[in-house]
Parts: structure tokens; sequence; C-alpha cells
């Protein structure tokens, strides 16, 4: 059985993944980066991060890959899927651009836009390799973008 983590899941749930956030009901309760020391004394099969990376800041993004990177098994898969910072600036909704204000809540919001080149050489700069751009399978194919990087 792969060992597999949703980092920053809020209400989604999937057998066999465990899942990580800030809000109750999950597996691991934090706020990353870093990982917590939990999850940092496994191995990890598969880690996702889906709509998450932009509410960081990029040095906390670059933490929290860097961390992702040594809890990796060799050859594991770390899933990243974003909103195209490329494609949002051309919409005519800013809400894509800084997040959803309706709820009031600090971690609805984005603190930095990706693009699938941005996201490579970050990924790149924190030691993944084999970095691959991909249509996004969990929002809108049209608006985001997923990369799969190994270790």
């Amino acid at each position: 059985m792969k060992n597999r983590l949703m980092l920053m899941a809020g209400q989604t749930r999937r057998p066999g993944w465990k899942t990580l956030d800030s809000r109750g009901g999950v597996d691991f309760l934090c706020r990353i980066p870093p990982l917590p020391e939990a999850v940092r004394r496994d191995s990890w099969d598969e880690i996702e991060l889906i709509h998450g990376i932009g509410q960081l800041y990029p040095w906390e993004a670059e933490t929290l890959l860097r961390d992702i990177r040594d809890v990796l098994r060799p050859g594991a898969l770390l899933v990243l899927e974003q909103p195209n910072f490329d494609i949002i600036c051309g919409s005519k909704s800013e809400a894509w651009i800084y997040g959803d204000p309706k709820p009031r809540d600090p971690l609805h919001m984005v603190k930095w836009g990706y693009s699938p080149y941005s996201l490579t050489r970050l990924l790149a700069f924190c030691g993944f390799t084999r970095i691959e751009t991909q249509p996004a399978q969990h929002h809108v194919p049209a608006r985001d973008f997923r990369i799969e990087a190994r270790v």
C-alpha cells in the first residue's frame, strides 16, 4: 500500500490518503511550512498539493518544497495543481489573482501566482527532477495546470 499525503486538504478526503490542514478533521493538524515532525518521520510515495502553493509567500513555498523533497522516497511523486497566472492575468476577474474574499479568510487568499514555467523553475531549484506539466485533473483544465515532479 502506498503512503500518500494531501497537503492543505481542506474538506477533501480520499481512501488511502492521509490529510494535512490547519483545520480539524485531518490526520495532521498544523500550518505549513515547515512540515510537522510527524510527517517528517515517515517517507512518502506521493504528496499532493492542489490550489495551495499560491497561498504561501515565495520563501515559504521554497521551504515547503525542500521539506517535501526530503520526505519523498526516491522516485516518489509530487503533484501540484495551480491556477495558471499567465491565463488569470488575461481574465476579467481579479478574484483568481488574489483569491476569494467572501469568506474573509486569509487562507483563501493568494499570496503568489505561478505559471507552469515559474513553478517548474522553482521545483528544479529545490532539487526536483523529471518535472512534467500536464492538464489539471482536479479543477478547471482551461485555467489550471498540473505539474508532476520526482526526486
